[in-house]
């Protein structure tokens, strides 16, 4: 049985926000909140809910489906680079 386990990946954010050559408070007052908050979420103290999930994509213009990692997928690769 396949293991479809979806979860948000931190760091698929650090990732997309430093294509954009953007910082964490750039990042931060796009959204409309606190450095400390989004620090909280690539740090992964904190997961965003939809409605932020859906404004992180509006600021960095992605698609939200890019911050989510297979679990099956993560431990294939680990295993294979163990």
């Amino acid at each position: 049985m396949k293991n479809n386990k979806w979860y948000f990946d931190r760091k698929k954010l650090v990732t997309a926000r430093k294509i954009f050559n953007l910082t964490q408070q750039d990042v931060a007052d796009k959204l409309g909140i606190t450095k400390q908050m989004y620090q909280q979420w690539e740090s992964g103290a904190r997961t965003p809910n939809i409605h932020s999930l859906i404004k992180i994509c509006e600021v960095l213009a992605v698609k939200p489906h890019i911050f989510f990692s297979n679990v099956a997928d993560e431990l294939r690769r680990k295993s294979f680079w163990g």
